[in-house]
């Protein structure tokens, strides 16, 4: 991708990053760096990045001067996102009116950060983040729009993938979320039982006390639903914008955002 840019071209990168000053050596473009401010020099800096069950607003120093614009996205992800698609932008010539105007419209991609809205009083989240870097970012993303709530988090693990994440995954939920549900993902032709043992196995006994299991993944949501109370974060992670459960012997229609929906009418109905 950098290496077969024309010598005008612009290579856009995270120096933020470690390797980002390595991109930027071996690139035949032109190298133009962004950075979270006081992490190095580039002449795109975000300066800050306040967010809100809301939305967020997102602070760019620029070679044009500094950009301030509002989103409906926030998690540290998406400010470097943002700064990324900003930089490219401006370097190839759309002015900050238009740059400014398209990001304040833009809501994401099904299935990253998705909210889910129903009139409630707290924030639901639908995220496909099923690596442990990926559902670390998103319960920081999760975190930053909390005051004093909490986070209450439900995931699981696909069968037939990766089983040395597991126990990662649940001890990245157990010591970053006020609540963690374990449950089922996709387990293809493993035992959703298995899957989920081997989650809890890296959990620390300490932990454990916020820590449910529920393996059926809509009773899981339901109840991370139900339990949630004015101004928490639920996120629901893993699955993102799939529409499908895959079992051994079957697959089964399954939307988390369909399911969290519901959850949240039945809760409110009840009310």
């Amino acid at each position: 991708l950098f290496d077969e840019l024309e010598p005008d071209a612009p290579a856009v990168i995270n120096m933020s990053d470690p390797r980002g000053a390595q991109l930027a050596a071996r690139t035949s473009g032109r190298a133009v760096g962004y950075c979270w401010e006081g992490d190095a020099e580039a002449p795109y800096r975000i300066t800050s990045f306040e967010s809100s069950p809301q939305g967020s607003r997102l602070t760019l120093a620029t070679p044009v001067g500094t950009v301030r614009m509002p989103t409906p996205l926030f998690g540290r992800a998406n400010a470097e996102n943002l700064a990324a698609a900003t930089a490219t932008a401006l370097e190839l010539g759309v002015s900050v009116n238009r740059v400014v105007e398209v990001v304040g419209k833009f809501a994401g991609e099904p299935g990253r950060l998705q909210p889910v809205d129903e009139g409630q009083a707290f924030s639901v989240l639908v995220d496909f983040a099923h690596t442990p870097g990926a559902l670390e970012a998103a319960l920081e993303a999760a975190r930053s729009i909390v005051d004093h709530g909490r986070v209450i988090v439900v995931f699981g693990c696909g069968g037939d993938r990766h089983r040395g994440k597991r126990p990662m995954m649940g001890k990245i939920a157990a010591t970053r979320a006020d609540i963690a549900i374990a449950t089922s993902d996709n387990p293809r032709g493993e035992s959703p039982e298995a899957i989920v043992n081997a989650i809890v196995e890296g959990i620390d006994a300490a932990d454990m006390a916020h820590v449910r299991v529920e393996l059926d993944r809509a009773r899981a949501i339901r109840q991370a639903i139900r339990d949630a109370d004015p101004g928490d974060c639920v996120l629901i992670a893993g699955k993102g914008h799939e529409t499908i459960q895959i079992f051994a012997d079957h697959t089964v229609p399954f939307d988390d955002v369909r399911v969290a929906a519901q959850s949240l009418r039945q809760v409110a109905s009840r009310s």
